[in-house]
Formats: structure tokens, C-alpha cells, sequence
């Protein structure tokens, strides 16, 4: 969120932390927040959405998490939200954030929806094969295995992977 849209946001949860404290002065808040980027982010940027194995974007139309500008736009929205509560007299109330980011439930990755449907299971959509997610992933495994090639092959029981190829 950026200007007008950032500010409206910044006085949402102003306005209602203020009205809580003035019916108890004693509450204690964790602000919950959507971290999902709004449709009009979602078509300037379709480029950033969660991909299918074979490249297509996700019918879920969701942002992928492993998109470098969701990611770097969001940390930057955070900070921005923390600095301005912090700086509030009710900043001592605020004892947590709490981002969520999908629309029904915040285990899956982008095919609860459509798989629901789904009546084989060889067309379930699973995982996001965007380039940052895989990228990401890769990055997870080494610090995992610690870099040992042999010790991926092992846990995944294939003599074949490395951490170049390992897909979701």
C-alpha cells in the first residue's frame, strides 16, 4: 500500500485500537492483517503469481511467496505499520502481529479451491513452481542438509536429485 491507500490503512486500525481503549483502557491487542496483494497489484504484476508445474499461472490466481517484489513490498508495508503504531501512546498495547495470507485456510498453498473438485488424483494443483518459490526451496534444502548432496539423495530416496533439480 502506498499514499492515500497506506494512510487509510494506518487510520483503520487507529480508529478501532482508540475505540477499544476508550470502552476498556486495559486491552491488549495483536493486529491481525491480510497479507494478500489487492487485484488491482494482481494485474499490473501477473508475472508474480503462483505458477503450475508446466509454467501457467495458478487458477487460484494467488501471489506467489516467492516473489521478490510481493516479499520486498510487503516487508516494506510491515515496517511501515510498526513504525506508526510504535509511535502511538496505545503502543504499549499492541503486544503482536498477526499476517495471514490465504482466503480459507492458511495451510495451503493455491489448490484447496480447485481440488475439492478434483476426482483423480494425479490433477491435484500442488505448490507454487515460480521461479523465487523454487528458488527458495532450493535454498531451504541446503540449509537443511547442510550442503551434503548425498544426504538430499537419501532422505528423498532418489539418486538422482541434487539441489539444482528438487522440485516440491
Amino acid at each position: 500500500a502506498e499514499g492515500a491507500a497506506l494512510q487509510g490503512l494506518l487510520d483503520w486500525f487507529d480508529q478501532r485500537i482508540r475505540t477499544a481503549l476508550r470502552v476498556n483502557p486495559k486491552n491488549y491487542f495483536i493486529l491481525s492483517q491480510r497479507a494478500l496483494p489487492s487485484a488491482e497489484w494482481i494485474k499490473a504484476h501477473p508475472e508474480e503469481l503462483m505458477r503450475l508445474e508446466d509454467g501457467t499461472a495458478n487458477p487460484c490466481n494467488f501471489v506467489s511467496f516467492g516473489s521478490d517484489l510481493y516479499l520486498r513490498q510487503t516487508e516494506d508495508y510491515l515496517e511501515r505499520l510498526i513504525d506508526f503504531i510504535s509511535r502511538q501512546p496505545y503502543a504499549e498495547r499492541v503486544i503482536g502481529y498477526h499476517l495471514w495470507s490465504c482466503t480459507k485456510y492458511d495451510a495451503f498453498i493455491g489448490g484447496a479451491v480447485p481440488n475439492r473438485k478434483m476426482k483423480d488424483r494425479k490433477d491435484f494443483i500442488l505448490g507454487d513452481y515460480h521461479p523465487g518459490a523454487i528458488r527458495r526451496f532450493r535454498d531451504f534444502l541446503r540449509r537443511k542438509y547442510r550442503g551434503d548432496s548425498a544426504a538430499l539423495r537419501t532422505a528423498w530416496h532418489d539418486d538422482a536429485v541434487t539441489f539444482e533439480s528438487a522440485l516440491v
